[in-house]
């Protein structure tokens, strides 16, 4: 027999006293340990996990849009100093199946001081360049010079599946105008399989629930593997780029979609594959980011919710200082090594995420809400 509602509330209140503070403290003083472990770690060469792409790629079934149904699509891949990636990613857009007089792929440089430039212009694609603004402005960037109809979008640290692109517009060619952007799926590569059993456990990147609405709020396609209608998000200013971070510009996009009524679209086939982070360090950067920018993007859009329901978002949803908790419990008790490392990725996820969230209360001046949050 569950508990009822009124009891758990009651046991969240009383626990938040104890729990909140020292996770507070913890969140705070990690950002220090970890730049300071990061600078350390910089020199050290991270894995590779596309050096054996064995078996990686998950059944495609063959793609049903005919060559005269495929719209015009133009692929915009934003880039700073990729030139390790890029030239992996632009050989796998030019093997795709698909008809080449409707594909057009635009290298959205950002500013680079290495050889990202020079590689993609052996690859004979399009380049856009710009000073270093940002991801979004790159992409921004790409879109205003694109020539097609959909706007396909993925990261330089990608491969994509010889039927990727086929597959991204079938949702959006069948349904005609309801859908105005289509999410793919995103196979995290993880050379360590630690890393990778934590990536697969905590969603990263994934895309399906995104779509659905169940990572957060309201649903977005993560433009990792993305395709968006030229014309809609032309109308609605396409990517923001006053976030602070590489982050949440296409949570931005996605609730602005939604909230006009535009339909958005899973498609399970259309396959890209991604490096995910791996280093506890990296993990602690990229959730801080994260953090940071989900602070602005429910800013920016508070008038989807009541007072209660933004402060919680703003400060700590009960399950998040509950699963760092959980996760320190857990490693304390953990038997094996690869099992305490999974729990310290935990923690360092939970803390970095929380500590973005500190900075983006400090940046935009939300403790306000700390006193509403207390009452909920």
């Amino acid at each position: 027999m569950t508990e009822p509602a009124s009891l758990w509330r009651v046991l969240d209140l009383l626990t938040r006293p104890l729990l909140v503070p020292p996770y507070l403290l913890a969140a705070r003083l990690s950002v220090r340990a970890v730049n300071k472990r990061r600078a350390q770690r910089e020199a050290e060469p991270a894995p590779d996990p596309f050096e054996n792409l064995a078996g990686v790629w998950p059944d495609v079934p063959p793609a049903t849009i005919p060559d005269p149904e495929c719209p015009r699509v133009s692929v915009v891949i934003p880039a700073y100093n990729e030139e390790s990636d890029i030239g992996r990613l632009l050989a796998s857009l030019q093997a795709l199946d698909y008809p080449r007089e409707r594909l057009e792929i635009l290298v959205a440089d950002n500013g680079s001081t290495d050889a990202t430039v020079a590689i993609a212009d052996r690859h004979g694609v399009r380049v856009v360049a710009q000073p270093k603004r940002g991801p979004a402005a790159a992409r921004n960037a790409g879109i205003a010079a694109a020539r097609g109809d959909w706007v396909a979008t993925t990261d330089a640290d990608c491969v994509v599946h010889p039927l990727w692109l086929r597959r991204l517009v079938a949702p959006a060619v069948e349904a005609r105008e309801a859908v105005a952007a289509v999410g793919g799926r995103i196979v995290g590569l993880c050379a360590d399989p630690v890393a990778r059993d934590f990536c697969r456990r905590e969603s990263i990147f994934d895309q399906e629930q995104a779509v659905a609405g169940r990572l957060l709020p309201f649903p977005f396609v993560i433009t990792a593997n993305g395709l968006f209608r030229r014309d809609v998000i032309d109308r609605l200013g396409r990517f923001d780029e006053d976030f602070p971070a590489a982050a949440a510009e296409d949570v931005d996009l996605g609730w602005r979609l939604h909230e006009q009524g535009f339909g958005m679209a899973y498609a399970r086939h259309a396959c890209v594959l991604h490096r995910h982070r791996e280093r506890g360090v990296d993990i602690h950067q990229q959730f801080f980011k994260y953090g940071l920018s989900e602070v602005r993007v429910y800013l920016k859009h508070r008038h989807l919710f009541s007072r209660g329901e933004l402060a919680r978002h703003l400060w700590i949803r009960p399950i998040l200082y509950r699963h760092f908790w959980q996760a320190v419990w857990r490693g304390v008790l953990a038997r094996s090594g690869a099992e305490r490392r999974l729990w310290r990725l935990t923690i360092l996820k939970e803390l970095g995420h929380m500590a973005g969230k500190m900075e983006g209360a400090r940046r935009y001046r939300t403790y306000r809400h700390f006193a509403l949050w207390t009452r909920e």
